[in-house]
């Protein structure tokens, strides 16, 4: 039974007006959302970079192009290496939110090229898949570990994934191929070709370390061996350093860092806090193993 004053399509009329107001709400929100979104993927990325004091961080760069989403930087450096140019691509996002999105970075100096895809996840560490290009080997710093001592050559990079911060450390996994390997200042010698395979170990990045001895590589008298174990806060280093007869000077030279072996082969064991060294040797007092 009807109430008294309600006709049949009351209802109706009620409902019908309702989902019209619904309607132009969610049209209403869908605008802005997209007015929204059109203004940020326009954002400068001059303006965004603008808003960050770079010079605290030692980084400089002498122009930026495009959005926030796809541009460029020319002439990036931080501290004293030049980086080149680098440019970013904005590939994937998921809930909508920037903190988890996948980003195409890539880099080009004088003499280094490098490719990547940077992955956000939120609270996670960031991630980086399918590294590959090369740098020089001299960008790795022993001056802390080993004074006057200094790496040449380049890093031929191969990486599935790296973490970048976060508990998990600088987890890697891949290969990395040191070219042209050698070393310079305290000794100038040439080492062939490195091999570094790296994989994940209970919050370690270890890397396995062997000269190429395949019939396609380089000749060398002097072979390297051994392990090298690191995150964030650590590091372990246990090689073996074998040469020649006619080589056996760089043993000699290099004999304050670890023990010589019976064979003539030279044994390191380096961890972050201490690098066992005799204080007589050359310039050399005292160092500190730090991986930055």
């Amino acid at each position: 039974m009807l109430k008294r004053g309600c006709s049949p399509g009351f209802w109706g009329n009620d409902l019908e007006l309702i989902m019209k107001v619904l309607v132009k709400l969610f049209v209403f929100v869908g605008l802005i959302l997209l007015i929204v979104g059109v203004v940020a993927w326009k954002i400068p990325a001059s303006w965004v970079l603008g808003q960050v004091n770079w010079s605290s961080k030692g980084v400089s760069y002498a122009r930026v192009g495009g959005t926030l989403w796809e541009g460029n930087m020319e002439q990036l450096r931080r501290r004293d290496v030049m980086l080149g140019d680098v440019s970013w691509d904005f590939q994937t996002m998921n809930n909508f939110s920037p903190l988890e999105s996948t980003w195409k970075i890539e880099g080009k100096g004088l003499d280094y090229e490098l490719g990547f895809l940077l992955d956000f996840e939120g609270t996670r560490p960031m991630m980086m898949r399918y590294v590959q290009g090369h740098v020089p080997a001299g960008w790795v710093d022993l001056k802390r570990a080993v004074p006057l001592l200094f790496l040449t050559g380049r890093f031929d990079i191969d990486l599935d994934s790296t973490a970048m911060t976060g508990y998990m450390g600088r987890l890697a996994s891949g290969t990395i191929y040191w070219r042209d390997a050698g070393l310079s200042g305290l000794v100038e010698e040439s080492l062939g070709t490195v091999i570094l395979q790296l994989s994940s170990e209970r919050g370690f990045t270890v890397a396995n370390v062997q000269t190429d001895v395949t019939e396609d590589a380089p000749r060398t008298d002097i072979e390297i061996s051994g392990e090298v174990k690191y995150n964030s806060a650590q590091y372990m280093a246990k090689l073996l350093l074998a040469a020649t007869e006619d080589k056996q000077y760089v043993i000699e030279e290099l004999s304050h860092l670890g023990t010589v072996l019976p064979d003539g082969s030279l044994e390191l064991e380096l961890d972050r806090k201490s690098t066992r060294l005799n204080s007589s040797h050359r310039c050399i007092s005292y160092a500190v193993f730090c991986l930055k």
